[in-house]
């Protein structure tokens, strides 16, 4: 609920093209993965998760420097980078809905 509501104000900010553009981005990243693995393309596969493993750290890494935090160690940038994917589709989707519940009460139209 918490995710989904954060996900729904988007729209609401001027992010709303970084929104749509990481959106895009992850579908991308999940189809031509998907395809890759399916037709046996397993090299094509590495070099595309090591390159948006690469372009997530350098996020990660820039944030973290202007915000004075610890930097993650790399495993957990790893697992970071095989689940963004699915979670950026899946609450993107459900934040098209402006109907939820948060703390009890409906929040929405």
């Amino acid at each position: 609920q918490q995710r989904m509501r954060w996900a729904s104000k988007w729209r609401n900010t001027g992010t709303i093209w970084r929104g749509i553009f990481v959106y895009l981005l992850m579908v991308a990243y999940a189809v031509t993965s998907t395809l890759m693995v399916l037709q046996g393309q397993w090299l094509a596969w590495v070099g595309a998760f090591i390159g948006l493993y690469f372009l997530q750290w350098v996020s990660i890494f820039t944030v973290c420097r202007q915000m004075r935090w610890r930097l993650p160690n790399l495993v957990a940038v790893l697992i970071y980078t095989a689940l963004y994917p699915a979670y950026v589709i899946v609450f993107g989707l459900m934040s098209l809905n402006p109907k939820y519940k948060w703390k009890g009460r409906k929040v929405g139209p």
